[in-house]
């Protein structure tokens, strides 16, 4: 078990270099790959076996959730940016994604969570807060300005998701 937990992160970043370098014909592909590797990670996280609150499967856990379910609200986010920049200024003609931007994308859907984990790390706010291991529900302001960070990067993804919806339907309904 301790192994195939270590190889978990080798396994992530061996898939991700791999995305990077696919020549894959649209850049819709590459941001919905990358969302199906956040999921099945955050759905990985769900399941972990751990039996102490102090354990290491209970970290792995935390910090699996964080950066995952973070990660996929995000990628979310990419995904509906895409859509409407593909739709509305490439006339629905999907283009590759250059390199450029397709790091942009890697750093907004697993560097801005990626962060938010090493910080949620050295402040020793990851650990059991039932039913599972997340961020700690500690009663001080350090714990309860993290946590609005996190919200808010959730919900505003999804507001901006909400916003990318509109903006594509109002133009798929103006066209002739």
């Amino acid at each position: 078990l301790g192994l195939g937990i270590i190889s978990l992160p080798i396994l992530f970043l061996a898939i991700i270099l791999l995305i990077y370098n696919i020549n894959a014909k649209t850049g819709k592909y590459k941001l919905i790959l990358l969302l199906i590797i956040s999921t099945f990670f955050c759905t990985l996280s769900y399941i972990l076996p751990w039996k102490e609150p102090k354990s290491t499967l209970c970290s792995i856990q935390g910090n699996l959730m964080l950066m995952f379910e973070t990660s996929q609200y995000l990628l979310s986010m990419l995904v509906g940016y895409h859509t409407r920049f593909v739709i509305l200024f490439n006339k629905g003609s999907d283009t590759r994604i250059n390199k450029v931007h397709l790091f942009t994308y890697i750093f907004v859907g697993y560097g801005i969570p990626l962060i938010l984990v090493i910080i949620a790390n050295l402040t020793k706010m990851i650990g059991y807060c039932s039913p599972w291991c997340w961020i700690l529900d500690r009663n001080n302001e350090l714990s309860h300005a993290y946590r609005v960070i996190v919200y808010l990067i959730m919900i505003g993804s999804q507001v901006l998701n909400i916003f990318f919806s509109i903006s594509i339907f109002r133009n798929l309904n103006h066209d002739p």
